[in-house]
């Protein structure tokens, strides 16, 4: 079975955009409003997604800068 799940356009530029807040923080987890991400874990993007029934709600956005976002949707998305 497959599903398709609508990705923010602009995810990249949501990610981008929070960079200043995201490196005042030592936490690489950040809350990007309709999502959340891990920055380079998906082992944590992939235990949030188990945990909240969001399995098939995952994906990944290369960042600007550090490597990438492990996103996934919030459960109130779907």
């Amino acid at each position: 079975m497959s599903i398709n799940i609508q990705i923010p356009e602009n995810a990249a530029q949501i990610i981008n955009s929070h960079l200043t807040q995201i490196f005042a923080v030592t936490n690489t987890q950040h809350d990007f409003g309709e999502f959340v991400g891990w920055l380079n874990n998906w082992e944590s993007r992939d235990s949030y997604a188990r945990a909240n029934g969001m399995w098939n709600y995952r994906f990944s956005v290369d960042g600007l800068i550090h490597g990438k976002w492990y996103c996934c949707m919030k459960r109130n998305y779907s």
